[in-house]
């Protein structure tokens, strides 16, 4: 009887430490390498350069995280199962604004996942295909800025050492000649009503350049400093959010993206230069 009683309580404590601590599964890997941003209509979007930055990854629909590319991740799921990751970058260069990027598709595959097995994936993305670009200006074969009358200098186009293609737009500022200040040519009409909207621009400084949204409405005139860009001397890219801006803006408003920089070295020479200017909203 003993025996018995020792044998029931053995079998129930075996049960219950079963139920306490499951097996754990043994995951599969998946390495993801970074985005190739295609183009499917440069004379509308522009330059491919990008700087996507993180993938947003999601597993048969369920959000998995948020990974700085490249990266190695395990994946509890077998067999044959949907991955899908959402492009991320940084909004206005700060590292605390990790975020989907609207103007870029999410890529989608399907992998068959074994435990302990490496699958590799390298991510595609387009720009989408319902963002409406009010600017995209490569300075290649146009130049939609214009100097402005009170300025001390004027920016020029250069052509010997360029970021990318044949032509960026650069300028140059001293103690003699102190400021230059140039917009776009023409009026940009950017919808609001809660539309997200964007400004990708590559860029290289060594002092700072403040960037306007010169505004006319039935208002009148008003400048709207919304961006102060800080020194990188190599290039850079970044990515702009337009939308609370353009949220306080009036219906009717007319904008002129505007780019001023001050010369702050004295004895020295300050320098700035700009290529892939590119404004868009999402229009759907």
């Amino acid at each position: 009887m003993k025996n018995y009683i020792f044998f029931c309580f053995s079998l129930l404590f075996v049960t219950g430490c079963k139920i306490i601590d499951p097996v754990e599964k043994t995951p599969a890997y998946v390495y993801i390498s970074t985005f190739n941003l295609v183009d499917s209509s440069y004379s509308y979007h522009g330059s491919t350069r990008n700087k996507i930055k993180d993938g947003w990854v999601y597993v048969n629909d369920e959000y998995l995280g948020t990974f700085e590319l490249p990266v190695k991740i395990p994946i509890l799921a077998e067999g044959s199962t949907q991955i899908t990751i959402s492009p991320g970058v940084l909004t206005n260069g700060i590292t605390g604004t990790r975020t989907i990027y609207p103007g870029y598709r999410p890529f989608a595959t399907t992998k068959n996942l074994i435990p302990l097995k490496i699958d590799t994936i390298q991510p595609r993305t387009f720009y989408n295909s319902y963002l409406k670009f009010v600017l995209s200006e490569d300075f290649e074969l146009s130049n939609a800025f214009e100097n402005l009358f009170n300025a001390d200098t004027s920016f020029y186009l250069d052509t010997i050492t360029p970021f990318e293609g044949r032509r960026s737009l650069a300028w140059t500022t001293s103690d003699s000649f102190p400021t230059v200040n140039f917009e776009n040519k023409t009026d940009l009409v950017i919808l609001g009503g809660g539309r997200a909207s964007f400004m990708e621009l590559d860029y290289k400084c060594n002092v700072p350049f403040s960037i306007y949204l010169d505004v006319t409405s039935a208002g009148g005139f008003t400048p709207y400093q919304f961006f102060v860009v800080n020194p990188k001397e190599n290039w850079n890219k970044i990515y702009l959010n337009l939308s609370p801006a353009i949220a306080e803006l009036p219906a009717d408003a007319k904008i002129r993206l505007r780019f001023y920089s001050v010369h702050t070295e004295t004895g020295k020479q300050s320098w700035g230069e700009i290529d892939n200017v590119k404004i868009f909203y999402v229009d759907n």
